[in-house]
């Protein structure tokens, strides 16, 4: 008989599927705030995370938002 315990292997399915969960349900509740039914919201998500970068895209994005009222751009980071 082995005395090995069962936890390491179960935790090996387990912690992966704990994460999985959690992340979706982060995704999911980020994403449910209200919103105005004329408004148009644009998301994006970008992978350059240089200095200045997110403030360069924020800053467009408002520029875009002056021009184009009803329309209402979130950067997702």
């Amino acid at each position: 008989m082995s005395t090995k315990s069962p936890w390491p292997r179960r935790l090996t399915w387990l912690v992966p599927i704990i994460v999985y969960i959690a992340s979706l349900l982060f995704v999911f509740f980020k994403f449910q705030e209200k919103q105005d039914q004329k408004a148009i919201v644009i998301r994006f998500a970008h992978w350059n995370l240089h200095e200045g970068l997110r403030e360069g895209y924020d800053e467009l994005a408002r520029h875009y938002e002056e021009l184009n009222p009803g329309v209402k751009i979130k950067q997702t980071v």
